[in-house]
């Protein structure tokens, strides 16, 4: 039996910026939206915005761990402790916002 695919579905918050996460019926992809710089020697002067396919991932909690690495990741650290921290903060965020979610539905 053939099944018809479904659109994908398009996950955005604030929170999780500049990171999103689309699903189809076979994955969760965690995609970043990107602006090229309008400076760049090889840009023509206009800016279009685009969006990167970063990771394919089983369940919507995969998706938001990777995110959370991600965002972790911008920046410059000192020390891995530094990075760490700022991980198990970052993830900490994501799952508490997600846990006031599911309280309300």
């Amino acid at each position: 039996m053939i099944r018809k695919r479904k659109t994908n579905q398009t996950l955005t918050d604030s929170k999780l910026e500049p990171f999103f996460i689309t699903v189809d019926d076979y994955c969760f992809t965690v995609k970043e939206r990107v602006t090229p710089d309008s400076d760049h020697f090889k840009s023509s002067g206009k800016v279009k915005v685009y969006e990167k396919s970063l990771s394919y991932l089983p369940s919507l909690g995969a998706a938001l761990s990777k995110i959370a690495e991600l965002k972790a990741g911008i920046g410059d650290f000192n020390s891995i402790d530094e990075y760490l921290k700022n991980y198990e903060t970052i993830k900490n965020e994501i799952k508490e916002y997600t846990h006031e979610l599911r309280s309300i539905i």
